[in-house]
Formats: structure tokens, C-alpha cells, sequence
């Protein structure tokens, strides 16, 4: 009994063993993948087919690589340019591996591919960048006028206008030469894609730079409130001007419609002084005599000034003033008429 259980235990392990075995003996590759098949670390086949694999159990093992597109994201560097001013740039390699065999021989991982290439794009960029000034590398520069001046928007900034084709050449200059470095050195990788992600000025410049445009934006506010206080004080002073010259003018007309008036009215009353009193009587009543009001009316006679509503004709009204002027004449300085063209009392 004792035997049997031995011989049915050895008989289990045994089966573990050989499916143990039969397990190890096939692997997978995925579409995702190369399938590097190695023996005591010696490649003995590769896999670029994705599908189900034998290989020799315990003895063969496989590396898989990745054959999607990788990313290796470079470190920020310090790059000084054609002017010897230095900027931050940022850049990202995009690669994908070609030769499996070549790059387990040469890089071995991705790790050691990504510092490999780190290495060459600094190269790449310090060769690149030092051919060319900062506004090119940034990708954009001030905008100036036909007179060579800066050109400012509205809230006092200055105006930028976009160098993308040059910036876009630097960063195929960047990637050929990157591309030939990584092909001359037999790394079976292919570069997709060697570009600037960023490209910034030192903190310390560009602080000096904000603080620059800061002080030329107050400038610039200073140089107009000083442009809008004079053409302010011009305007008010013209306007000041207009308003006199206005008030003069004004003045000299009334003053001239006053002399006509007066001219008008005198020959009026020169011409026939009876018809104006009786129209100046009628006028007083008009506005003296509201509508309803009681009169009592006065019997002092016929020079009274209620004597057109007592009945009598105008011209008894106009009687003084013949007495004083004389027919046809002008009142003199002591209320005596004279004749038109008599001479003046001579002053002892």
C-alpha cells in the first residue's frame, strides 16, 4: 500500500514536470512586440510576427521589445545662441525600434536608448541653436513700422509677430541631424520626431525682460496722459477764444439791432407820432389790463391815458408830443421843439 502511494506521488511530480515544461515551451508575441528567442544569452531567433511560439524549456528564454512608437523627453538645457545669451530648451525624441537584434546589441533597453539620445539631441541643439539669434528660436519677434519703430497694441504692449517658418526649419535642421547621428551609430532605432516642446529666456532675463516692458509700458501711459493734458489745454483754450469771439460778436450785433430798432422806431414816430402813440396806448393795454378787470375811467380829459377807452380819437393822444416836437421835429435836449436844420443854442 505503502509502495503504491510512493509510486503515484512520483508519478504526479513527474506529470507537473512535464506539464511544467510543456508550458515553458511555448510563449506568445504580441502585435505590440518583437520576440527575441535567446540561449544562455546567445539570440536564436527572432519573433516579428506576432503569434504562438515553441521554444526549449528552461534552457531558451525570450526578451520582448517594444515596436510602437517610443518617447524619450529630454532634460531642459541651458543653450547659448549666435548672441552668446543663453535659453532654456525643452525637446522630445519620438522613435521607433527597426532592428531588435541591433538594439539589444547596442542599447539593450529603453533606458540606456534614452540617455544615448539624450546625449545626441543636446549635441544636435547646441550646434543649431548657436546659428541662430533668440527671436528665431523663440519663434517670434517685435513688430516694427516702416520707420523702424516698435509697434504697441492698445494696452501699451508690444506687438509680436510670428516667426514659425524659421522656428519649424530649426526643428528639421534639430531632427536631420539627429536622424544621421543615431543612423551612423547602428542602433537599429528609426527617429519619428525630434522637436523644440519649449524655448524660454533664463528666469533672471526674462524678469529683467518683464520689468523692461513694464517700465516701457508706464512710459508710454506717462507720454499720454501728458499728450491728453496738452491737447486738452488746447482745445479749452480755443474753445475759450471761440466763446469770446462769440460773446464780441454777439455783443456788436445786439448792439447794431438795438441801433436799428431805435433808428426804426425814432422815424416811426417822427413820421407819424400820433398813429404811435395810439399803437404803443394799445400795447400798454394789452398788457396792463387783464381779461375781466373793472376800469374806472378817469375824466381828466382828453390826455388822460384811459382816453381811448373814454372814446376819443388817437391823434388828441398825440397832441403833446406835437407840442413838444413841432411838426415835423425832433426833441431837443431841453424838451423844446425845433426845426429840422435850426441851429443849436450856442453854450456861453
Amino acid at each position: 500500500m505503502i509502495k503504491q502511494l510512493i509510486i503515484g506521488g512520483v508519478i504526479a511530480v513527474a506529470l507537473l514536470f512535464l506539464l511544467a515544461c510543456a508550458s515553458s515551451a511555448m510563449y506568445v508575441v504580441d502585435e505590440r512586440d518583437y520576440g527575441l528567442q535567446t540561449r544562455f544569452g546567445e539570440v536564436r531567433a527572432i519573433r516579428y510576427e506576432p503569434g504562438l511560439y515553441v521554444k526549449a524549456p528552461l534552457i531558451d528564454s525570450v526578451q520582448r521589445i517594444d515596436k510602437r512608437t517610443l518617447r524619450a523627453d529630454i532634460p531642459p538645457r541651458q543653450v547659448p545662441d549666435r548672441d552668446k545669451e543663453r535659453l532654456i530648451i525643452d525637446t522630445v525624441i519620438r522613435y521607433r525600434i527597426t532592428d531588435p537584434l541591433e538594439f539589444r546589441k547596442t542599447l539593450r533597453n529603453e533606458e540606456t536608448a534614452r540617455q544615448r539620445l539624450e546625449q545626441i539631441m543636446y549635441s544636435a541643439i547646441r550646434d543649431t541653436v548657436a546659428l541662430h539669434d533668440r527671436t528665431e528660436v523663440i519663434g517670434a519677434r517685435p513688430m516694427t513700422d516702416q520707420q523702424g519703430q516698435p509697434v504697441f497694441d492698445e494696452e501699451g504692449l508690444p506687438v509680436y509677430e510670428s516667426l514659425l517658418e524659421t522656428r519649424d526649419a530649426i526643428g528639421q535642421d534639430i531632427q536631420d541631424r539627429v536622424a544621421n547621428a543615431v543612423s551612423g551609430q547602428g542602433y537599429g532605432i528609426e527617429i519619428i520626431a525630434a522637436n523644440i516642446k519649449r524655448a524660454e529666456f533664463l528666469p533672471q532675463v526674462e524678469q529683467s525682460i518683464i520689468d523692461r516692458l513694464r517700465a516701457e509700458r508706464q512710459r508710454i501711459t506717462a507720454d499720454g496722459e501728458e499728450e491728453y493734458r496738452k491737447r486738452t489745454a488746447a482745445i479749452q483754450a480755443e474753445a475759450a477764444i471761440l466763446l469770446a469771439e462769440a460773446d464780441r460778436d454777439a455783443r456788436r450785433i445786439r448792439g447794431e439791432g438795438d441801433a436799428e430798432a431805435i433808428k426804426i422806431v425814432t422815424e416811426a414816430l417822427l413820421e407819424d407820432p400820433d398813429f404811435y402813440v395810439f399803437l404803443r396806448t394799445l400795447e400798454s393795454y394789452e398788457n396792463s389790463i387783464a381779461e375781466g378787470a373793472v376800469l374806472i375811467l378817469d375824466s381828466a380829459g382828453p390826455e388822460s391815458w384811459l382816453s381811448l377807452l373814454a372814446g376819443p380819437s388817437y391823434g388828441q393822444i398825440g397832441k403833446a408830443i406835437r407840442q413838444r416836437t413841432g411838426p415835423g421835429g425832433r426833441p431837443d435836449q431841453d424838451g423844446r421843439g425845433r426845426k429840422d436844420g435850426a441851429a443849436q443854442p450856442k453854450q456861453k
